[in-house]
């Protein structure tokens, strides 16, 4: 009986703390179901693995402590669920509507969340803020969304959703953002989404919408954002959309819009960027556009269209504008001086590239704060002027393609923060100004395709960070500068000097160069192939094709194993082909082409012979070499006479003929003896002798043609001898 009354007893007062402390917890505990719907989404979502989330699936009482969880002041309830770039995997389970208090939920960017959009979130009448982006979603959006009538911001983009955007979304009399980009969403842009009178930003890029941009957009007057770009839209720019005036960027871009730009856009004052490129639009630039130039309007881009006529010299008038981009267009006559007064002070982007622009390029635009100046592929004649070089924060130079003429402006070098100058592909003259080599953040030069003349600056080779230096198809003369050796840019540099009048031998502080590209074609070069050029462990690329190198090739070659291409062919190479080029061939990489036709160049090795077969671009490369004739023999015909004779070589396809040479002694050194007609030749008598005994060997020489800019001579065949004083005893 003692036990069982001590027992009673005890129990009163442990009762009596569980009826003080559960109402407590029942204060600041969220409902059953509400960490129930927790839970769910944890298990489904793949929890464990979260980039966060080592709070959850704590005791009953902690949920408002979750990461991502926010809860009311009092912590009876989930107002706010936002569980952003936590890695989520799996599907959104049903439960989650059981949150019935939610105003944000929160689960987009670098999720990857699948299935369809659950309609039961539809249920959640309190939710102002819904963002799934940057998931895997899948199917149509629910119109049944329409019943979460205090949405404010709906974001959806960057998923897999299908099928149509539905007209509901119009009787979300709160919206005020909706975002869509990047989804397969078909069909038109709603009329209806007109409605949205508190809409301030609308996305909807990159959905493949089609049909025509409905003119009630016109209406959204609090809208500071419209984002239709990369769809498939199609017909005119509404006029209506002149009504924005809360609008701060419009992109229209990467559609099929036709027809000439409203002058209406011109009202818009607060428009910041306007982005009309990659459409189809037409006619001429509307001076209506000066307008902006009270406000701050920082961009337009108008290129790739069919605009036509002259630039509005108004342009110019705009203080602010800090990107200017016409560039694929059908605009005509000169660049107007105008634009040098555009001096925003973040630096300007002018792009006017790829019209029909003709005259002269105005001095006026060396006024530019310019960081970006592109002038390319237009009719532009004349000099270039060296007010250029005033535009001291300009980094990009492009006034390629044209029809430029006269000197390359010295004052260039004085543009420090330079980093590409192209003025390929015009008529510039005279000498490449040493001064270039001043701009020393220079990253790529291109003066090819012009008829620049003199030597190559070796200066060139302190500019430590160029990586991309053309001169290719010009008139320079003169020795390649062995101070490009010191070029050393860690992504490689690519250095082409082809098309030239270039003489003298190839440097062998070449092989210094990390270089990805060399080219040197088509030059007046001779002596032998460096083997320096072995040490460039990252050639892809080497071309020393058509000039007049002799030697044999060097083995080195062989261990450039990320070697691509490797061009050879049309000079004086001869000999045996070093085996070790097989070894450009790797198991992870292979070399795509080796093209060595029209050299001198033989081998027995029946595998490197396959080898190089299999690399051949164009046609067999034994086929155009230069070898000695076989099976020569000779007979005395006099003291001083003799007749040699042999098989005539296979190499017919260009003309040439044959050396005979002599020597008192075997191995030589040779003499010239005799020269053959042709390559038909078998035989020949050599005349005008002297001695008892005489060595003799036979070159075959093939002349200068198309493939080789000078005569190529084979190796020596096999040695014969002739014993002239016992043959006539």
């Amino acid at each position: 009986m003692k036990n069982n009354f001590s027992g009673r007893t005890l129990a009163v007062p442990l009762a009596s703390l569980a009826f003080l402390i559960s109402p407590t917890h029942a204060n600041a505990a969220i409902p059953a179901s509400e960490r129930q719907a927790l839970v769910a989404l944890y298990n489904a979502t793949d929890g464990e693995r979260w980039a966060y989330g080592t709070q959850w699936n704590g005791t009953v009482g902690t949920e408002c402590t979750w990461d991502g969880v926010t809860c009311d002041a009092e912590g009876t309830t989930v107002t706010a669920l936002s569980l952003r770039r936590r890695g989520l995997q799996g599907h959104l389970p049903v439960s989650i509507a059981q949150l019935t208090n939610l105003e944000t939920l929160d689960l987009g960017e670098l999720n990857a969340l699948e299935g369809p959009v659950p309609l039961e979130l539809c249920r959640l009448s309190k939710l102002r803020k819904l963002l799934l982006d940057g998931n895997g979603l899948s199917g149509p959006i629910p119109p049944q969304i329409a019943s979460l009538r205090n949405l404010e911001v709906l974001e959806l983009s960057f998923n897999s959703l299908s099928g149509s955007i539905p007209v509901e979304l119009a009787q979300l009399a709160n919206l005020e953002r909706l975002e869509l980009e990047g989804n397969n969403l078909l069909g038109v842009i709603p009329a209806q989404l007109g409605k949205l009178s508190r809409l301030t930003w609308l996305n909807l890029d990159r959905t493949k919408i089609w049909g025509t941009i409905p003119p009630e957009l016109g209406r959204l007057t609090n809208l500071t954002y419209l984002k239709l770009k990369s769809n498939q839209l199609s017909g005119s720019i509404p006029r209506e959309l002149g009504n924005l005036v809360a609008l701060e960027y419009l992109g229209l871009g990467h559609n099929q819009l036709s027809g000439p730009i409203p002058a209406e856009l011109g009202r818009l004052p607060r428009v910041r960027i306007i982005d009309l490129s990659y459409n189809q639009l037409e006619g001429s630039i509307p001076d209506g556009l000066s307008a902006l130039a009270q406000h701050v309007l920082l961009s337009l881009d108008f290129r790739h269209n069919k605009f036509s006529g002259p630039i509005p010299p108004e342009l110019g008038n705009m203080p602010y504008l800090e990107g200017l981009n016409l560039s694929a267009n059908q605009l005509t006559g000169p660049i107007p001086p105008e634009l040098g007064k555009l001096q925003a002070g973040g630096g300007v982007s002018l792009d006017l590239s790829a019209n029909h622009l003709t005259g002269s390029i105005p001095p006026e635009l060396g006024n530019l704060n310019a960081v970006y100046l592109n002038l390319s592929s237009n009719l532009l004649t004349g000099p270039i002027p060296t007010e250029i070089g005033k535009i001291t924060r300009l980094n990009q130079l492009d006034l390629s393609a044209n029809r430029l003429s006269g000197p390359i402006p010295s004052e260039l070098g004085q543009l420090r923060f330079l980093l590409l100058l192209d003025l390929s592909i015009n008529e510039l003259s005279g000498p490449i100004p040493f001064t270039l080599a001043t701009a020393t953040s220079m990253l790529e030069l291109n003066l090819s395709y012009n008829r620049l003349s003199g030597p190559i600056p070796g200066e060139f080779g302190s500019v430590k960070h160029l990586r991309h230096l053309d001169l290719s198809t010009n008139q320079l003369t003169g020795l390649i500068p062995p101070e490009l050796g010191k070029l050393q840019v860690d992504l490689g540099v690519s250095l082409n000097l082809s098309v030239n009048h270039l003489t003298g031998s190839i440097p062998p502080e070449l092989g210094n160069l990390n270089a990805v590209y060399l080219n040197l074609s088509s030059n007046l070069l001779t002596g032998p192939i460096p083997t320096e050029l072995g040490k460039i462990k990252r050639l892809n690329y080497l071309d020393l094709s058509v000039n007049q190198l002799t030697g044999h090739i060097p083995p080195e070659l062989g261990t450039l194993v990320r070697m691509g291409k490797l061009k050879l062919c049309g000079n004086a190479l001869a000999g045996e082909i070093p085996k070790t080029l097989e070894a450009m061939d790797t198991p992870t990489r292979r070399v795509q082409s080796i093209d060595i036709r029209w050299n001198a160049l033989h081998t027995v090795d029946a595998a490197l012979g396959t080898f190089l077969e299999s690399k051949e671009v164009d046609g067999d490369w034994s086929a155009t070499q230069t070898v000695p004739p076989s099976d020569v023999s000779v007979s005395v015909e006099a003291p001083d006479s003799i007749t040699l004779s042999w098989a005539p070589v296979s190499y017919t396809a260009n003309p040439g003929y044959y050396r005979i040479y002599a020597s008192a002694v075997s191995g030589g050194p040779y003499q010239l003896v005799a020269t053959t007609r042709s390559k038909a030749d078998a035989s020949w008598l050599v005349t005008g002798l002297h001695g008892e005994t005489l060595y003799l060997v036979i070159d075959t020489v093939t002349e200068q043609h198309v493939h080789n800019p000078g005569p190529v001579e084979s190796d020596h065949s096999k040695e014969v001898y002739a014993q002239l004083t016992a043959r006539m005893r």
